[in-house]
């Protein structure tokens, strides 16, 4: 398998960011390649380590290791309000949830675009409960961006998830609805482009199943072609269809980037 390969890039605002490429074995430089970027994005998170596995298990890992070996190159990148980088970078999530992780997303397809290896009309983006947010937010907010992305038990409206999870950062709708307003990315249903799968459990305890139903309400009623995986009574990892999913997910990537 390949070995991870870690970089960092500046913003056009002079902030260093962290990423890593995962290659396919035969690597050549001189071919045109598509990009799996793979995010998070929450205040404190970090998906970029010198380990082996991922914030969320060892399975995407794997799974990022088989695309690339697919002829896929897989990236990532901690925006900059992510782990390690201290309290006043946190800070910039008060108020605007996911602002940053979709500004330095954008900022990661300038820099992905400047590689002479990259086919830079064939990027796509997957995200899992915070990262399912932001590949909502970046096929919407952030389009055109990214061709295609997969949206895993996404995050979609922040005065329906939990309080304590929320207020933190956010603090009350009633204390901040222009923030709020900001965040709910079916306020941008109509931006939509691109190819986007949304993937969720009825039986999400920590995401409720209701999001994806508001979000799909909300691009049906803009006019916009999606595609959705339910899978009933299931759980936020859902755990028991693991490699339904990531063969899925396969699938529509290979079918559409």
């Amino acid at each position: 398998m390949s070995h991870t390969e870690f970089v960092s890039f500046e913003t056009d605002d002079g902030i260093e960011l962290n990423g890593f490429f995962i290659k396919p074995t035969d690597f050549d430089p001189e071919k045109k390649y598509p990009v799996i970027t793979y995010g998070y994005g929450n205040a404190g998170s970090q998906i970029v380590v010198n380990r082996w596995g991922t914030q969320r298990g060892p399975q995407q890992d794997l799974w990022h290791r088989y695309m690339a070996e697919q002829g896929y190159i897989v990236f990532a990148v901690d925006n900059r309000t992510t782990q390690g980088r201290g309290k006043a970078a946190k800070n910039l999530t008060y108020g605007e949830y996911g602002k940053y992780a979709v500004l330095d997303y954008i900022q990661a397809v300038d820099y992905l675009k400047q590689q002479p290896w990259i086919d830079g009309s064939r990027i796509g983006f997957w995200g899992w409960s915070g990262g399912g947010y932001l590949a909502a937010a970046l096929m919407t907010k952030a389009a055109p961006h990214f061709a295609v992305a997969v949206s895993v038990a996404p995050v979609i409206d922040l005065t329906h998830y939990q309080a304590a999870g929320v207020e933190r950062w956010m603090g009350t709708p009633s204390e901040n609805q222009s923030g709020y307003d900001a965040v709910n990315v079916m306020n941008d249903a109509d931006k939509l482009q691109g190819k986007l799968l949304l993937i969720h459990g009825t039986g999400d305890e920590n995401v409720k199943f209701a999001f994806t139903l508001q979000f799909a309400d909300a691009l049906i009623r803009a006019d916009k072609q999606f595609d959705m995986l339910v899978y009933p009574n299931q759980r936020h990892g859902i755990s028991d269809f693991r490699g339904h999913v990531f063969k899925t997910m396969s699938r529509y990537f290979d079918d559409h980037l």
